[in-house]
């Protein structure tokens, strides 16, 4: 499972999406459990909330990607159906 490339930040391809819609994404550890943090997407009055399943996995947006610099074809669909 890899989600960034070398040269990018972690999960940037998807954080572009978010930010190109003017919302964001943002890594956040205080007050998530286990103490390994989530990814936070805010976009439209909307939230999602996605926590570490065990150290750093994130399947919900691993899943998003096909590899380190491609993104499954409907990504941008699936990560707004996320949104609640």
């Amino acid at each position: 499972m890899k989600t960034q490339s070398k040269k990018s930040r972690p999960y940037g391809m998807l954080r572009d999406i978010v930010e190109q819609l003017n919302g964001t994404m943002d890594y956040e550890r205080k007050g998530t459990s286990r103490g390994w943090g989530a990814w936070v997407i805010r976009l439209n009055g909307k939230e999602a909330i996605f926590p570490a399943e065990g150290g750093l996995k994130f399947q919900k947006l691993d899943d998003l990607y096909l590899n380190d610099d491609e993104l499954v074809p409907d990504a941008r669909e699936q990560l707004l159906a996320l949104l609640k």
